[in-house]
């Protein structure tokens, strides 16, 4: 511990909050939730989960909202990261032309 510094102690508190929502969510009939390959290095500041069916996913969304339990959103609603908000390339709404031949000769042979 530097400084007064300890990063265990300071994660256990959203590790703590994370188990408590997981566990509440977990009686969810078909719920899944995001795959943590390394938990021990996980900080817990997102808990992601999947539901089978966007209609359900939307209803869970909205009742969540409506009980006072923001600070999250459906995925394919996310307009940060995901191409499907990425105008400029689902429209070809690019800066410079592309010119796939041009670079054709490297992917001969399957390269």
């Amino acid at each position: 511990m530097r400084y007064g510094f300890d990063p265990n102690r300071i994660l256990a508190t959203p590790r703590k909050h994370s188990a408590i929502i997981r566990a509440a969510l977990e009686i969810v009939e078909d719920i899944a939730f995001r795959r943590i390959p390394d938990p021990s290095g996980d900080n817990a500041s997102f808990l992601s989960f999947f539901l089978p069916a966007e209609e359900l996913t939307r209803k869970a969304h909205k009742a969540l909202l409506e009980n006072g339990l923001g600070g999250h959103f459906y995925w394919y609603d996310n307009h940060w990261h995901y191409v499907k908000q990425w105008a400029q390339l689902n429209k070809g709404y690019l800066p410079l032309p592309l010119k796939p031949r041009a670079y054709s000769h490297h992917y001969q042979d399957g390269l």
